[in-house]
């Protein structure tokens, strides 16, 4: 009975020794690099940025305020408090009601002010200077700049979050 175990267990033994073995050797021998070996699992997504994380220049935000000074605080205020112009709301741009305004996509306020702003002359406002103006605006609600300037390309501009702050 013991050399039927004996022989049973030896049958599976040989095959597992020789896996142990490539396995070894591959591994040991750098046959099979980490990168190779991480390859394979699957990718977490990159966390999205948000407008917290230094999405504009400090540069961009001055051309912002240039920019926003001439074509916007006529009806949304230098202070940016909003108004009513000719029975319209314009509504403030600073504060807890822009965030939760302007919440998901920034690329849906640069949508806005691309092609309906201002309200009397709608799409006169270049991409450029939308993206300037919304530098200000994301100073103006205390999102930090940083070292690269926000594009002007709507799919890119996409990627960035309007969020509460952190």
């Amino acid at each position: 009975m013991k050399t039927r175990q004996a022989l049973a267990a030896r049958k599976y033994l040989a095959p597992s020794i020789v896996v142990i073995t490539l396995i070894h050797f591959t591994v040991g021998s750098g046959g099979l690099s980490a990168q190779a070996a991480t390859s394979s699992a699957p990718r977490q997504p990159a966390a999205p940025k948000t407008v917290w994380d230094g999405v504009y220049t400090k540069e961009q935000a001055i051309r912002g305020q240039a920019a926003y000074m001439q074509v916007c605080s006529y009806c949304h205020r230098a202070d940016m408090s909003g108004s009513e112009v000719r029975g319209e709301l314009a509504p403030e741009l600073v504060g807890a009601y822009f965030l939760l305004r302007w919440s998901g996509p920034l690329s849906q306020l640069l949508i806005k002010i691309d092609d309906e702003m201002p309200k009397d002359a709608p799409g006169t406002v270049t991409s450029e200077a939308a993206v300037d103006i919304i530098s200000y605006l994301l100073e103006a609600n205390d999102a930090r700049p940083g070292t690269a300037e926000l594009p002007p390309d709507r799919e890119r501009v996409k990627q960035v979050l309007v969020t509460k702050k952190p």
